[in-house]
């Protein structure tokens, strides 16, 4: 885990199946189907407004926001507000995100052990299209 006070870090949400890598510039980022979300995610298991992630004194937080198929922390059911970690895995619906805390955008090294992580993680079942951990660095 990395412990860097947050003003110092570029924290953001990483779609291990796509490269697509989503920013947490905002206080509140919201997850959802829904076009007013922050980030949209197309997977129809997703609920219109379905997961929200806060940053607060110093420390980034998920929460379900009473959504249908519920969101996943490490393979854990949420069933409140969850501080987050580097390298968590977030699961809304069925789409796995990895939150990342990146101290320094060019230590490409932390970002790419953290990727592939959960690029290890996902069963050849979730995955539509696969693109090499190179993909998630460019953009």
């Amino acid at each position: 885990m990395l412990e860097v006070a947050v003003k110092h870090q570029y924290a953001l949400l990483v779609d291990p199946q796509t490269g697509q890598e989503f920013n947490l510039c905002r206080l509140s980022t919201s997850i959802g189907r829904a076009i007013s979300c922050d980030i949209v995610l197309s997977d129809k298991s997703v609920s219109r407004q379905h997961a929200v992630i806060y940053s607060m004194k110093d420390k980034f937080y998920v929460e379900d926001m009473g959504s249908t198929n519920g969101t996943t922390l490490n393979k854990k059911a949420l069933a409140a507000r969850v501080a987050l970690n580097s390298g968590d895995e977030i699961r809304i619906g069925l789409t796995p995100l990895l939150f990342l805390l990146i101290p320094d955008r060019n230590n490409t090294n932390v970002y790419i052990d953290q990727v592939a992580t959960v690029q290890n993680s996902v069963t050849s079942s979730d995955v539509k299209v696969r693109r090499p951990v190179t993909a998630a660095l460019t953009g």
